[in-house]
């Protein structure tokens, strides 16, 4: 039944607007590849809803791997962080990665604080408070390949008004050798 769905889904047959193609299937987890009259459905490598950056009115946040990965040794890929003015990042906010499920990824906690390690610059026009900071995120690929490093990075920013709490997902493929 389930199969059934997302062969309407992707092939557009629902009716809906956005049911059409890869927009419907990436909502499902899973890629559509058109071969003439069918459809085949490929389950996605990485998580389909997520990117390696986005942005937002208030921030902008990534996710930068390591240029060199080696599986089976430790390796730092970073989490930034910036704030747009008249925003700044909120200090008193305890960062988090939450990295998604991945069999052959270790980072060691379900929930992993970024305040530890991290770099932080001052904003330009509010020297007193931090515009954009650089987090460490620590893991393994346990083996060599491809693999997705993804999950949901939790923060704030703050301007005189208010204050913004955002989880953001993001994703990037890493290959270990």
């Amino acid at each position: 039944m389930a199969i059934l769905f997302l062969v309407a889904a992707a092939s557009g047959v629902l009716g809906c607007p956005h049911a059409s193609g890869l927009d419907a299937s990436r909502e499902a987890g899973v890629a559509a590849v058109s071969r003439g009259t069918t459809v085949e459905l490929v389950t996605a490598s990485a998580a389909p809803d997520a990117e390696p950056a986005a942005e937002g009115e208030a921030f902008g946040v990534g996710l930068e791997p390591p240029a060199n990965l080696r599986a089976g040794e430790p390796a730092i890929a970073r989490v930034v962080v910036m704030a747009r003015s008249p925003y700044h990042v909120n200090r008193d906010y305890p960062m988090s990665f939450r990295p998604d499920p991945v069999a052959v990824i270790v980072f060691g906690a379900e929930r992993i604080a970024l305040n530890d390690g991290a770099e932080r610059t001052p904003c330009a026009n509010q020297p007193a408070e931090v515009c954009k900071v650089s987090a460490p995120l620590r893991f393994t690929v346990a083996r060599p390949g491809k693999v997705p490093l993804a999950g949901t990075v939790a923060f704030s920013v703050c301007n005189p008004q208010r204050c913004l709490i955002e989880k953001v997902k993001l994703s990037v493929m890493v290959a270990a050798r």
